[in-house]
């Protein structure tokens, strides 16, 4: 591997060494390398002291801070190195591409879940091929870590305000700059929504939506007002304040539909592609959403926290487009919450609320009880034969599924297994907003699910018992 050009020893002595070689940046390749070693050396350790994990964490953090405040000092005491570091981010900004740092990093990639999976273990075998033209490439260097998020987290935004009004007070073209970054920014949006469209008006989301037809579907609509917004950014920049406003007008007319088929899909059945689909259209709504703030905002006033929040996102994306486990997580969620829902319904009949109830569940526990006393002596039997291990481990299996499945469809109940289906029933009751009479319902399913609890435990003692007694003495005979 070719060593970089302004690569330094890290140590804090060498920060001078590094900056004063921005005098020699020619090209996007000495720009990038020179970003490089200033970011290596802040994010090296040059202090080794007897410390707890916590401690060192911490120190870690307070060190990289101050390393960048030392950097800011240096910059600000120095004009031929402050001249340097303008200059280096204007050629990166301006002879690289944030296209794909915009419109891909952080957001799924694929067409289904199965294709974005497969991509992503396909990284992790075949590297991809670095270019010097590429910011998602060259963010993707500086930022590997979920240390990098938590240290852009706790990043003071007064440190972030020092450097932008740096550049702005050393550059000359920075409006140039600026304008030119924020047509990358209109292109990124018309490609999200671009896409966004075309998940959109898949079938399998039109049939769940509210049914509108193509021509006047939010998503169309949404793609023509960024294309408005994407025009009057090109010819007056001073008019972007309506033609923004329609464009969070329709999203939030599409984040309607989104939710408009998640309902659909938790009442008729899920499907982890279509999941896939619609968290995708939602995080491409929401980096649109920070994309028209960032060439829009409120009141002609970029605010410092949205680029750092901003920051945040594209690191923590960068992060997860790499993790396997992120995809899985993010995608099954859905599928999870569905699977407990279903639960808590099946649940509610294991639940007694009057006095009928309560008895039913009573000869209910108490056959659960005889059965679980036949199971227990069929395992004995079992064992008394001597049979091979395989087959005796495959028959004991058979004999407790067997009999879970008698239980089922004989409609008995095991109080052990009854925690399992009434916690999902309590737990769906949690997901409602709760007032005052909502919460006395709450209070009165706990005690429902308590007595309902206690009766089947009395039920499976009181049956178990002399169920072993009458299997004892007949053994015996």
């Amino acid at each position: 591997m070719k060593p970089r050009a302004f690569h330094v020893a890290k140590t804090k002595s060498n920060i001078t060494s590094i900056l004063e070689r921005s005098g020699d940046i020619r090209n996007i390749r000495d720009a990038e390398e020179w970003i490089e070693s200033v970011s290596d050396w802040v994010h090296s350790r040059f202090r080794i002291a007897d410390e707890d994990t916590r401690e060192i964490e911490q120190n870690v953090l307070k060190e990289k801070h101050a390393k960048i405040r030392f950097v800011l000092k240096l910059l600000k005491n120095n004009s031929q190195w402050r001249k340097g570091f303008v200059r280096c981010v204007n050629i990166i900004i301006r002879e690289s591409s944030a296209l794909k740092l915009l419109s891909d990093t952080g957001l799924p990639t694929g067409t289904g879940f199965l294709s974005e999976a497969f991509g992503r273990m396909v990284k992790w075998f075949i590297p991809r091929r670095e270019t010097h033209s590429d910011l998602a490439h060259l963010f993707g260097r500086l930022f590997t870590s979920k240390n990098d998020l938590v240290w852009m987290n706790t990043m003071p935004t007064e440190i972030i305000e020092e450097f932008r009004v740096m550049i702005q007070s050393e550059n000359s073209v920075e409006s140039d700059l600026w304008r030119g970054f924020q047509f990358q920014i209109g292109d990124a949006l018309l490609l999200l929504s671009a896409d966004a469209a075309a998940l959109g008006l898949t079938e399998a989301v039109r049939v769940r939506s509210t049914g509108d037809n193509i021509r006047n579907s939010a998503f169309l609509v949404l793609h023509k007002r960024i294309e408005s917004l994407v025009e009057a950014l090109h010819h007056d920049p001073s008019l972007l304040t309506k033609p923004a406003t329609h464009c969070f007008e329709e999203i939030d007319t599409c984040w309607a539909i989104v939710a408009s088929v998640f309902v659909h899909i938790e009442e008729f059945g899920i499907s982890i592609n279509l999941v896939y689909r619609l968290e995708k259209i939602s995080a491409e709504l929401k980096r649109m959403e920070t994309l028209i703030s960032l060439i829009a905002p409120f009141k002609n006033k970029l605010e410092t926290s949205l680029i750092s929040s901003f920051l945040s996102e594209l690191i923590e994306g960068n992060i997860s487009d790499r993790s396997l486990k992120s995809l899985i997580r993010l995608n099954l969620h859905q599928l999870a919450r569905k699977i407990a829902e279903r639960a808590g319904e099946s649940g509610d009949h294991y639940i007694t609320r009057n006095k009928k109830e309560y008895f039913q569940m009573l000869f209910s526990a108490g056959g659960g009880g005889v059965l679980t006393a036949g199971t227990t002596a069929l395992k004995f039997i079992i064992l008394s034969v001597k049979l091979p291990l395989f087959f005796e481990g495959l028959f004991a299996a058979l004999n407790f599924s067997g009999s879970f499945i008698l239980m089922q469809i004989l409609g008995f109940t095991l109080a052990t297994k009854q925690p399992s289906m009434t916690a999902a029933a309590l737990a769906s009751k949690l997901h409602e907003k709760g007032d005052e009479v909502e919460t006395e319902e709450f209070v009165k399913e706990i005690s429902q699910i308590t007595r309902s609890q206690f009766i089947a435990a009395v039920g499976n003692i009181v049956f178990v018992i002399p169920a072993v007694l009458l299997f004892n003495f007949l053994y015996k005979q």
